[in-house]
């Protein structure tokens, strides 16, 4: 089974108008708490560029960090 988790990285490359079908398309997929819960962990990485990704993407997604 292909998952459909996506990563910082992908959430930073979509255009802002895509943003709300993303998160249906997570949501329908059953995956988006699953994303979620990969950006929240990457939020305490010792990895500065990947944490501040993740509170990049987490902002994109309408989320205060």
């Amino acid at each position: 089974m292909q998952s459909h988790q996506a990563d910082a990285r992908h959430i930073l490359s979509l255009a802002e108008d895509e943003i709300p079908a993303f998160i249906r398309g997570q949501i329908e997929a059953k995956v988006f708490s699953t994303t979620m819960k990969s950006l929240n962990r990457e939020l305490f990485s010792t990895d500065i560029d990947a944490r501040q990704m993740a509170q990049t993407a987490l902002t994109r997604l309408g989320f205060e960090v």
